[in-house]
C-alpha cells in the first residue's frame, strides 16, 4: 500500500513550501509561524505539503519547549550556584572543592542547550533539503507522531 504523503513527484511549488517549512527553523521561536502559516492555508492542496508542514510545526513546537526546559534547568543551576556561595567558603577563608566543581554545572547545562539547539537546527534544514528534491521526510519520533494526527483527524471526519 502507497503511503499518502509519499507522492512520488509532488510540484515544484510543494516541495518549495515543505522546504520553507522546515527551513525556518533557523529562526528560532518565530519560526514555528512559518509551517503554522503553510498548514493553516494549504492543508487541502497537497497531503504532500500539509503533512510536511504539520511535521514541521510539531517538530518546531517540540524545540520550544526543549529549550524552555533547558534554560529553567540552567537558571535552577545557576541560582543554586548563587545561593550556595555562602557554604562553599569555609570559615578560613578556603574553598571547597566539590563545590567549586560544581559551580561549572551552569556552564555545562548552557553547552549543552547550545548543542541540542545546533543539532535541531541541522536536522530541519535536512529536512528542508530533502523535501525540496521531491523525497519524503519523517522525523525520527515527530513523523510517525504527526502521522497518527492525521489519520486520527482524518478518521473522524474531522478537518485536518
Amino acid at each position: 500500500m502507497e503511503n499518502e504523503f509519499e507522492i512520488p513527484d509532488p510540484d515544484q511549488n510543494y516541495r518549495n513550501l515543505a522546504g520553507l517549512a522546515h527551513a525556518s527553523v533557523i529562526l528560532p521561536y518565530l519560526g514555528a509561524v512559518v509551517p503554522i502559516l503553510i498548514w493553516a492555508t494549504r492543508k487541502d492542496k497537497s497531503s504532500f505539503l500539509a503533512f510536511q508542514a504539520l511535521q514541521a510545526m510539531i517538530y518546531q513546537i517540540s524545540i520550544m519547549v526543549i529549550w524552555f526546559v533547558g534554560f529553567m534547568c540552567y537558571f535552577v543551576t545557576f541560582l543554586g550556584n548563587i545561593l550556595s556561595l555562602p557554604l562553599v567558603v569555609s570559615k578560613g577563608g578556603e574553598i571547597d572543592t566539590l563545590p567549586w566543581v560544581a559551580s561549572f554545572v551552569p556552564f555545562l547545562t548552557i553547552a549543552i542547550i547550545l548543542l541540542v539547539g545546533f543539532a535541531y537546527i541541522l536536522y530541519g534544514i535536512v529536512g528542508a533539503i530533502q523535501v525540496y528534491h521531491g523525497k519524503p521526510f519523517r522525523y525520527i519520533v515527530i513523523g510517525k507522531w504527526a502521522e497518527n494526527i492525521w489519520h486520527t483527524r482524518k478518521n473522524k471526519g474531522g478537518e485536518i
